[in-house]
């Protein structure tokens, strides 16, 4: 801890919690005032000048969010840290905008007391501190629903782009509790990028595999390909989609492709794919987000089937790169009936790959496998992949696959692209795939669905 020594107040109702604090300042040599709520805190603060103010946010009588706007008003010339919880998440936002110099989660320790009073005290220094330098990862905060026990630090990010820590790793949060604040406004939360391998829950094989990757791919290259992954979603961003939804899929995608390619041979099939052709790569990437939006529109908030289902986008084309690139550049009614064959082997080729590569889950060797069974192709019997009765996530992938030919193919002049896919797919697909995909993928454009008889609906 610093040299400073001041006099500090201490705010809180639980008795422990306060006398903790006021050791720990005590032995620093601070002179220490206590008090159990916010009334008697603005009684010692009326006649007492301190140079700090250490305050819980939920008190009896007066709150911590209260006590704070007390000091702002009255002008009193001092620091305010609140202690705060994943339950505070919506006064922590109000107390930022509020003014208030710093935040601890709880529950913390005396080191991580003395961190942030260090950082408070000295605040020119603070945003040089190590958090300040993380990388953050941002996602949904339905994203979190399914998790038993939080899996990593969470983060709330605040106006200016700074970020509190609102819960720790290990705590328990109950799905209501992520719901309330959904329902309040609070769209995203953060994590740290270097949990977000942990968070997304790969699959243990997929782990081994980069855990044991001979080599790093050389960091230039690697920039290459996310910036070439970027520029591939960003010209993805087709009609009315929300920005947060949208934001949150790309942030997404971008994390599990940059986790992949901490494995040698998943990014040299990246690469190839890329070499191969841009078309491959690129539509390869866009299915991959769309999957992920149709996904957050679904309610599929698992963070393991999230990641299936991004991996099957991103994969589910890679057989065609064992395909001539003329093939990608001529119209299928000009294919010969070889073409065709060797066309319709790309799902087989694609399995037969990632089986080779290793550490790929079989819902995402499923999805390489069965995204075309909505279409009448010789991939059943004739190449010897037996078809399950059901594959939702091969049938959400091979959905978006079409759409995503539709718009940037069939109707890439047009001025309304993504609605005239979704208007074609609804007129003359929508038997081969459940209601529920083709309105989710309408939900994400904000689209409204005709139906047969002529009334529009809110696809749903």
């Amino acid at each position: 801890m610093s040299d400073f020594v001041g006099k500090v107040l201490i705010v809180d109702d639980d008795d422990g919690l306060r006398q903790m604090q006021a050791m720990f300042f005590e032995f620093e040599s601070w002179e220490v005032f206590e008090a159990h709520n916010g009334l008697v805190a603005q009684q010692i603060l009326e006649e007492t000048t301190v140079d700090l103010v250490v305050s819980d946010i939920k008190m009896p009588v007066v709150d911590g969010l209260e006590l704070l706007k007390f000091v702002k008003s009255r002008k009193i010339d001092c620091k305010f840290v609140l202690t705060t919880g994943f339950s505070e998440i919506l006064e922590t936002i109000d107390a930022h905008e509020q003014g208030v110099d710093n935040f601890i989660a709880k529950p913390f320790n005396s080191k991580q007391l003395a961190e942030v009073v260090d950082k408070t005290i000295n605040s020119e220094e603070e945003e040089a501190s190590e958090l300040q330098k993380q990388e953050f990862v941002d996602l949904m905060i339905e994203d979190f629903y399914s998790a038993k026990t939080l899996l990593s630090d969470i983060y709330v990010k605040l106006a200016g782009g700074k970020r509190v820590m609102v819960a720790k790793a290990g705590e328990v949060v109950p799905k209501e509790r992520f719901s309330s604040y959904k329902s309040k406004g609070v769209d995203m939360l953060s994590i740290r990028t270097e949990d977000f391998p942990r968070y997304v829950k790969f699959n243990l094989n997929l782990s081994e595999a980069i855990r044991m990757a001979p080599s790093v791919p050389e960091k230039q290259k690697r920039k290459q390909m996310v910036s070439a992954l970027k520029a591939a979603v960003t010209g993805a961003l087709i009609g009315e989609i929300d920005s947060v939804l949208f934001n949150s899929g790309k942030s997404f995608l971008v994390k599990i492709v940059e986790t992949l390619m901490e494995s040698d041979d998943h990014f040299s099939v990246l690469s190839q794919m890329r070499e191969h052709s841009n078309l491959l790569f690129d539509h390869s990437v866009v299915v991959a987000l769309y999957s992920c939006l149709v996904a957050q529109k679904l309610g599929w908030n698992s963070a393991r089937l999230k990641t299936n289902l991004t991996l099957g986008g991103i994969y589910h084309d890679v057989g065609k790169k064992e395909l001539p690139v003329n093939l990608f550049e001529k119209p299928r009614y000009q294919f010969t009936e070889k073409e065709i064959k060797l066309w319709e082997s790309h799902p087989l080729r694609g399995r037969n790959i990632l089986e080779q590569l290793g550490g790929v889950s079989s819902e995402v060797l499923n999805i390489v496998s069965y995204h075309h069974n909505h279409e009448e192709l010789n991939t059943g019997a004739e190449y010897q992949i037996s078809s399950p009765s059901k594959q939702p996530l091969a049938s959400v992938v091979g959905l978006v696959d079409l759409f995503v030919n539709l718009c940037f193919r069939d109707f890439k002049e047009h001025d309304s692209p993504a609605k005239m896919a979704l208007n074609k797919i609804t007129e003359f697909h929508s038997d081969k795939f459940d209601a529920k995909f083709i309105d989710s993928l309408y939900e994400v454009f904000g689209y409204y669905k005709t139906k047969m008889d002529g009334t529009s609906e809110r696809g749903a």
